[in-house]
C-alpha cells in the first residue's frame, strides 16, 4: 500500500502575453495571456520558486511573463488568466 501525499498545488501560473501595439497614451497593449507553466514553491520558501515551463514562447522577448496567483475557486485555465 502506497501512501504517498497529493502533490500541493503551484504558488503561481505562469503565463505570457504578447505585446501587439500601443494604445492612445502610448503604452504597450498585450494580447489574451496563455498559460505557460506554474512556479512551485521550495520546501525552504524563503529560497525562492521552482519554475516548471510547459512551453517557453519562442519570441520572449516580444512579450511579458505573468506570475498569477492559484486560487481555490477555479480549476479551469481560462478563467484566472482574465
Amino acid at each position: 500500500m502506497s501512501t504517498t501525499q497529493p502533490s500541493p498545488k503551484p504558488a503561481y501560473r505562469i503565463a505570457f502575453a504578447k505585446k501587439n501595439g500601443t494604445n492612445g497614451k502610448g503604452k504597450d497593449q498585450l494580447s489574451y495571456p496563455r498559460e505557460i507553466g506554474a512556479a512551485w514553491n521550495r520546501k525552504d520558501e524563503s529560497k525562492g520558486l521552482i519554475l516548471d515551463f510547459d512551453v517557453i514562447p519562442a519570441n520572449v522577448s516580444e512579450g511579458v511573463i505573468l506570475l498569477l496567483p492559484v486560487t481555490e475557486r477555479s480549476t479551469d485555465t481560462q478563467e484566472q488568466l482574465v
